[in-house]
């Protein structure tokens, strides 16, 4: 009798420390983690795609642009400068990387 309470006293035990160090693990990868609201700030930089079109056709070549960005569609007011892109287009399609700041 006493042979199986030694035994199960002995799986008891193990259990428990494997059930801790679990805990201590997890415990350990969450310290690691970066703490809510210190994320880093995101950039002033987007990407604007758009389509042109020479006549009826797509356009397609190196094309001069300029872009300038507003606070409202209407009557707003221009934030940031003009920012002046040679830029490719392919069968009408072109993308560029835009920071007004």
């Amino acid at each position: 009798m006493s042979r199986i309470l030694s035994v199960l006293s002995g799986i008891v035990v193990i259990v428990l420390l494997v059930v801790l160090g679990g805990t201590l693990i997890s415990m350990a990868d969450s310290s690691t983690q970066a703490e809510p609201g210190t994320r880093a700030s995101a950039g002033t930089a987007f990407t604007y795609q758009g389509r042109l079109s020479d006549g009826p056709s797509p356009a397609s070549g190196s094309y001069d642009f300029a872009f300038e960005l507003y606070d409202d569609p209407d009557s707003g007011s221009r934030v940031g400068p003009t920012v002046s892109e040679v830029v490719t287009v392919t069968q009408g399609l072109f993308a560029v990387e835009l920071d007004f700041g």
